[in-house]
């Protein structure tokens, strides 16, 4: 479910604000190296945004989108939502994400962005989304502000 999407369900007024966007950058592979994928540098649309939640700045939002099979990311679409773009007006098919979740000391960046205090920490999730086919696509490291920050989960139990 996308960002969107989950606003959307919950009811919760949202604000996508874009503060930097590099159609032509390079993936931060050192940053996705935990997840288990075998990574090389590549080009990439980079974009970050916060997401502000009923009027306060709650995640920041780093995603990487792998030119080679995305190779245009309109501003607009980051603006909005960038799921809604791949499937809506690309035909993508989203399958699965990886996501990694641990917790870290704000950075100068988090202050800033999500007006958190020095010495405060962040939810970090880091995750690589693939289309149904398995190619990677989407690169993205969100960084939570640990006050507003949530994880539920649902895990099934099978017998081999």
């Amino acid at each position: 479910m996308s960002y969107k999407e989950l606003a959307e369900k919950l009811h919760i007024k949202t604000q996508n604000i874009v503060y930097d966007y590099q159609p032509d950058a390079t993936l931060p592979v050192a940053d996705f190296t935990s997840l288990g994928t075998e990574l090389t540098e590549a080009p990439v649309t980079a974009i970050k945004r916060v997401r502000v939640i009923d009027g306060e700045p709650a995640i920041i939002d780093k995603d990487y989108i792998l030119k080679s099979i995305i190779p245009k990311v309109p501003k607009q679409a980051a603006e909005d939502s960038l799921y809604a773009y791949f499937e809506n007006q690309l035909g993508l098919t989203i399958g699965y994400a990886t996501k990694e979740i641990t917790m870290a000391p704000a950075t100068d960046e988090d202050r800033e962005h999500l007006a958190i205090s020095k010495g405060a920490y962040v939810a970090v999730v880091r995750s690589v989304t693939s289309l149904t086919d398995a190619r990677a696509f989407q690169y993205t490291e969100s960084r939570h502000r640990a006050d507003r920050f949530s994880f539920r989960d649902f895990a099934r139990r099978t017998k081999k």
